[in-house]
């Protein structure tokens, strides 16, 4: 009898000790719980984030602040969400910035189509003076901008037509990812179509759009190499990033030493997604390959004839939309080249 009394109160120590450690002593209810909605597949590496971001939140705070994550499109769509960030009908949000740039011109600057060198470079505007002007547009909004998610470059192009040339998109309908890539496929032909990515797939099968443009990780994830017939890979086509943003109102009720450790939470998940992103990008080409669906990368001097025709409606539709503050951001995008 006195060993099972003794057991008993070494478990409960055990218990104690494990409780104390994690922060969340007996299982006490948070102070704080977020909805956290996104729109790529569960297996994809943004899902994942957004589940890492919820487990390193409930570390850093000790249980205080939980974070349900609504990954797939479940709670809204892109298009959705960056109505429902700023009024209060979710807590926190993550979807690509195009998505945004009704509301904040200014993002069209990460948008540019055929105008970054490559990933790295768009990181670093990211990570710089630039990104930092678009995070205060973004917070203008009502929001608190968190952490960069995705950095990808969506420039691989799903076709039920074979594209070897810039002169092969003429008549086609691609869906694209937003304003900046719409100029562009319009300067090369093209008619761009503006759909929500749970979309994308149903629009290919039925022949409502002719093709699409994506990372290679996404149109893995997204099963769009089953109802298209080519790959074609235009390197720096466009670079698409997603913002980890939180209802401003909501992110202002949670006291100062939560949110120190909710924004230390999105560095290192935001750094954790970069690393991830990249790694997913050559998985993914690899897996088209297995397949015997390797895309084939357009040649230079057609890239350079997309960009030629590209370059001047892309950027004088972006000047128009944001001013002097899209001059200074686009002065930023050269500076970090």
């Amino acid at each position: 009898m006195f060993y099972n009394g003794r057991k008993v109160v070494v478990l409960v120590c055990v218990f104690l000790a494990t409780a104390l450690f994690s922060g969340n002593v007996c299982g006490a209810d948070p102070q704080f719980t977020l909805r956290y909605a996104g729109n790529l597949p569960v297996n994809h590496n943004v899902s994942q984030s957004m589940e890492l971001f919820a487990k390193l939140v409930a570390d850093k705070t000790g249980g205080l602040v939980k974070i349900e994550v609504f990954p797939a499109a479940q709670l809204f769509s892109d298009k959705d969400m960056a109505k429902a960030i700023p009024e209060g009908a979710l807590d926190i949000g993550t979807n690509p910035l195009e998505s945004w740039t009704g509301l904040v011109p200014a993002a069209l600057v990460s948008g540019l189509s055929l105008y970054y060198k490559d990933r790295a470079h768009h990181i670093r505007f990211e990570d710089a003076a630039g990104g930092e002007l678009l995070k205060q547009e973004l917070e203008k909004k009502g929001m608190k901008f968190i952490n960069w998610l995705w950095t990808v470059e969506g420039g691989y192009f799903c076709t039920n037509k074979p594209i070897s040339k810039a002169e092969d998109f003429k008549g086609l309908k691609i869906r694209t990812h937003g304003e900046m890539p719409s100029e562009a496929v319009k300067a090369v032909g093209a008619t761009p179509v503006f759909m929500g990515g749970g979309e994308v797939y149903l629009a290919l099968q039925r022949g409502t759009v002719d093709g699409t443009n994506a990372g290679a990780s996404n149109l893995v994830e997204r099963k769009f190499y089953e109802v298209t017939k080519y790959i074609t890979y235009v390197p720096g086509f466009q670079f698409v990033t997603q913002g980890v943003l939180m209802n401003r109102k909501k992110w202002d009720s949670i006291p100062a030493d939560l949110q120190k450790a909710i924004l230390a939470a999105g560095q290192e998940t935001q750094k954790w997604n970069r690393d991830a992103e990249a790694k997913d990008e050559l998985t993914a080409v690899e897996f088209l390959k297995q397949r015997g669906q390797a895309p084939s990368t357009l040649a230079a001097q057609e890239i350079e004839k997309m960009k030629t025709a590209a370059k001047p409606p892309v950027v004088d539709y972006c000047l128009k939309r944001t001013g002097d503050l899209g001059k200074k951001m686009l002065e930023e995008v050269e500076r970090v080249r």
